[in-house]
């Protein structure tokens, strides 16, 4: 029964509104939703839509108690994922009825479609196989010449188990793609030089990663900021981190959400997780970072800052491992 809402913040306003739906099919889970607004003032809502089992995960697996060990009978269809888009011309007050962007299945997004400097659109999806192993995963890179109208595909070389590709263009047709990685390492990268139709094979950052995602923007002083889980393991501390030289190192860091950090064995279970941050930054200079917030009263949390904040804790500078 997931489903797509929308809060707004007027200009001027200290109150967000009340969350409104925005899909409706009951038939399917409906989530990672992004939205992307084009030179024209249209905004795009891209979102991951599957088939639901129709029941809740614990009356599924009382079903199929071994369902976990048994091929096709996961509780999550991610195989059935499609990718959705809906359309609004005032600003997310009415939307359009959605459209399919491919009829590939087990097909995912979760970032928004992006402008490049020539024009072109480019919006990474990924893949998930036949296997139903996350670890198989993969991104396909794919490019619109002509405002979403149609799509060509462009790979990402031995790109297995790299997911969520954020993406800055550095420069004029240079490209740098900062995945999640689905084993539980690092986060990689891996660069294109002509407007995203070639890459290099991604390799490890210096910034840890634990399968969950993250987010790298390029900010308008031409540093680059990222926002993800400073863990190989538990999704927990929501850090920020701020490069100077195109991501090869990182030496700001610091810490949004540190969690409650409960110790033992026996107490780790009342530890929530924090994950999924996304960061943006408006006209005015300020980042905005919303992340999940493992609370039943509180899903979602949302903070400001400056990127002054975050130079205020400073770690040793670390550089991305030689080859």
């Amino acid at each position: 029964d997931l489903k797509i809402y929308l809060s707004r913040l007027d200009s001027g306003s200290a109150a967000w509104s009340e969350p409104i739906r925005i899909t409706d099919d009951y038939t399917r889970s409906e989530q990672n939703p992004a939205i992307f607004k084009d030179t024209d003032g249209t905004l795009w809502l891209s979102y991951t839509s599957l088939e639901s089992r129709g029941c809740t995960r614990d009356e599924w697996e009382a079903q199929v108690p071994n369902h976990e060990s048994e091929e096709g009978n996961n509780y999550i269809m991610s195989w059935t994922a499609l990718v959705e888009f809906r359309t609004s011309h005032d600003n997310g007050v009415s939307w359009s009825e959605k459209s399919t962007f491919s009829s590939d299945t087990g097909l995912w997004s979760r970032y928004p479609i992006k402008e490049l400097s020539n024009g072109d659109w480019i919006f990474p999806v990924y893949q998930r196989t036949t296997e139903h192993v996350m670890k198989t995963d993969y991104t396909r890179m794919m490019i619109s010449e002509d405002k979403g109208h149609t799509w060509s595909e462009y790979p990402i070389p031995d790109g297995r188990g790299k997911v969520h590709a954020s993406i800055v263009e550095v420069s004029p047709g240079k490209l740098r793609a900062f995945f999640r990685s689905r084993f539980k390492d690092y986060i990689y990268v891996a660069d294109s030089g002509d407007y995203g139709r070639t890459w290099t094979k991604p390799e490890p950052t210096v910034l840890p990663n634990n399968n969950s995602s993250i987010t790298v923007i390029r900010l308008q002083d031409g540093n680059l900021c990222a926002s993800y889980n400073h863990s190989n393991d538990k999704r927990v501390p929501v850090t920020l981190a701020l490069s100077e030289d195109d991501g090869v190192s990182w030496p700001y860091m610091r810490h949004l959400e540190t969690g409650d950090n409960f110790c033992g064995e026996k107490n780790s279970r009342f530890n929530k997780s924090f994950g999924y941050p996304l960061v943006y930054q408006t006209r005015n200079g300020y980042l905005h970072i919303v992340h999940s917030y493992a609370n039943s009263m509180h899903p979602v949390k949302y903070a400001r800052i400056t990127e002054e904040w975050i130079r205020g804790s400073v770690s040793t500078s670390i550089a991305r491992p030689a080859k």
